[in-house]
């Protein structure tokens, strides 16, 4: 999670850097460990400002993980979820740990809370159900769903708010079905900018950045 986190630095560097309009949001958070870190570091850089942390999550795991997608890759998404063991409910990270552990970790280090911790916000319930919700701008957007569906729910409800010069991260590079999923949408949406990898690991995250080249 260390190599997750702080690939998101240079990111979060750039977005204040050049201005890029928007909130941070990650999509499946687990525990919320990533997204702790993600609002750790809006925080940070806009301590007096108005851009909002959101936390999206179902806090009841994995949705129907056999859900239909096509003829073409549902013996792909059976295969993927019976080799990682994938169920309804996994990942199942309760919203009052989850709650729980932003309280405890969004201090700073004298130990008091961090200014704005008000604008960190969840969103409870599957992707279909609660994205976008009341976003309304994005200026970096973590897609940690795991499965086809839910990446491809997240990237359709909220690739259109990515403002020019946000980025877009995902966790899960390594499935085949969340690789599917990635490529394609980027197909339909006709998305040219380059896909960029971090961590340099068996685990890699898969990013790119939206719009025009910022120097």
């Amino acid at each position: 999670c260390y190599r997750r986190a702080t690939m998101l630095e240079p990111m979060a560097e750039a977005i204040f850097r050049d201005g890029v309009a928007g909130d941070f949001l990650e999509a499946g958070v687990f525990k919320g460990g990533i997204a702790i870190a993600m609002a750790a570091m809006l925080l940070a850089s806009d301590a007096g400002g108005s851009r909002t942390m959101w936390i999206a999550d179902s806090f009841d795991g994995l949705p129907n993980v056999s859900a239909p997608v096509s003829p073409e890759l549902d013996p792909i998404v059976r295969a993927e979820n019976r080799r990682a063991h994938w169920v309804r409910g996994l990942f199942n990270g309760s919203q009052t740990k989850v709650t729980s552990y932003l309280h405890k970790c969004l201090r700073n280090q004298d130990g008091t809370l961090m200014r704005g911790r008000r604008r960190v916000r969840l969103l409870p319930g599957f992707f279909e159900d609660s994205l976008p919700g009341p976003v309304r701008a994005l200026a970096l957007l973590r897609v940690d769903g795991d499965l086809y569906t839910s990446i491809t729910t997240t990237l359709e409800r909220l690739w259109p708010l990515l403002s020019d010069g946000g980025f877009v991260v995902f966790d899960d590079w390594k499935f085949e079905q969340s690789k599917r999923a990635i490529l394609d949408f980027r197909e339909r949406w006709d998305i040219g900018a380059p896909i960029l990898f971090a961590n340099g690991t068996l685990d890699p995250m898969a990013y790119w950045r939206k719009g025009h080249v910022f120097v």
